[in-house]
């Protein structure tokens, strides 16, 4: 088995409740880079016990044809130390903790293991699912056995009283700080919450595909402004100006993520910043001016975009608060439509007059 920092890519999970033995069968042709048999959320409290079992034949059966992870109680639970005791430890790839606060949940659950007699380096999937977790992300993902980070939104959003399904600044901030934990702490990227509305597939590629890029720009945008801080700067102005179309094709790609950065800083800031932007595959063009004060406040291209979204507002268009199209106030619309029918040509008559 690989040992935790050396963990094969997760991209795809399945999670199934440990309850149901045909589904855990099943679950193994998914196609999903693991399979995770659960004990926690999916499963009553009375039934823990029947699922430890299931789960155990299930994963004896299987572990030959799948990446099996098993997600154990939360480290506050005592029901976490009976679930890791009851599992075959040296025949799962790993565990899946829940609800992680902070490294003294992944200590816990260290602890549980040794006490079961589980082999040294079991990895651990780390769910970061409450504020505290999002502020710990850091010391979470450098704790001993961490492989990988999760973000679960479901329960994050509960807790501070925000919508999982739209996209808020709270929960842009967690991603972006789960994000970059993994990335200092050199683990793969994290894995995303599950997606609910299983038939929506549709659906799921492109809130995925939008999430994705959103948080990447943001986690680049805080590590440059990092750059800038560590060189005697400050940056005092982000503007995020959304995907547009590009004016050719960079790297075949049609379209680019803008981001604004008014910075204040020495000269030699702004070059390391240019340096590492320069190293990095995600950054197809930067352009820095120098000006003599920096704007505050909306940059024109946000006021335009404000300009237009106010024009749209209002009915919009050109002169569309009138009927028809151009002119279209006069009667029979279009283009000067207030004129009779146009008196045909001299040539039209005559070759009328000839037949």
């Amino acid at each position: 088995m690989a040992g935790p920092r050396e963990l094969k890519r997760v991209r795809s999970a399945l999670f199934t409740p440990g309850t149901e033995a045909a589904r855990l069968r099943k679950s193994v042709g998914s196609g999903s880079d693991v399979c995770i048999f659960d004990l926690e959320d999916s499963v009553p409290a009375d039934r823990v016990a029947q699922a430890r079992r299931t789960v155990t034949d299930a994963v004896d059966e299987l572990a030959s044809s799948a990446r099996i992870w098993v997600r154990v109680h939360e480290a506050s639970d005592p029901r976490m130390a009976e679930d890791v005791q009851a599992l075959p430890l040296d025949r799962i790839e790993g565990l899946v903790l829940p609800k992680v606060s902070s490294e003294r949940d992944v200590a816990a659950c260290s602890s549980a293991v040794a006490a079961a007699h589980g082999r040294q380096g079991l990895p651990y999937m780390a769910i970061i699912e409450n504020a505290a977790g999002v502020l710990n992300a850091d010391r979470i993902a450098r704790s001993p056995g961490v492989a990988l980070l999760a973000l679960g939104r479901f329960d994050l959003a509960a807790e501070i009283g925000i919508d999982p399904e739209h996209r808020t600044p709270a929960l842009s901030a967690a991603q972006a700080l789960v994000v970059l934990a993994s990335g200092a702490a050199r683990l793969p990227p994290p894995l995303d919450s599950p997606w609910l509305r299983i038939p929506d597939l549709d659906g799921l590629v492109q809130f995925e595909r939008k999430l994705g890029e959103q948080t990447q720009v943001e986690a680049l945008t805080e590590t440059f402004a990092g750059i800038i801080a560590e060189q005697g700067g400050q940056v005092t102005k982000r503007e995020y100006w959304g995907l547009r179309n590009l004016a050719y094709r960079i790297k075949k790609n049609r379209k680019g993520h803008y981001m604004l950065l008014n910075i204040d800083a020495p000269a030699a800031a702004v070059t390391e910043m240019e340096r590492n932007m320069r190293i990095s595959e995600d950054i197809l063009r930067l352009l820095t001016v120098r000006v003599e004060a920096l704007e505050e406040g909306p940059s024109a291209m946000m006021r335009k975009a404000d300009r237009d979204r106010e024009r749209d507002d209002r009915g919009g268009g050109f002169r569309g608060d009138r009927e028809g199209g151009f002119r279209g106030d006069r009667e029979g619309g279009g283009f000067r439509g207030d004129r009779g029918p146009r008196r045909p040509r001299e040539d039209a008559v005559e070759a009328t007059g000839e037949e």
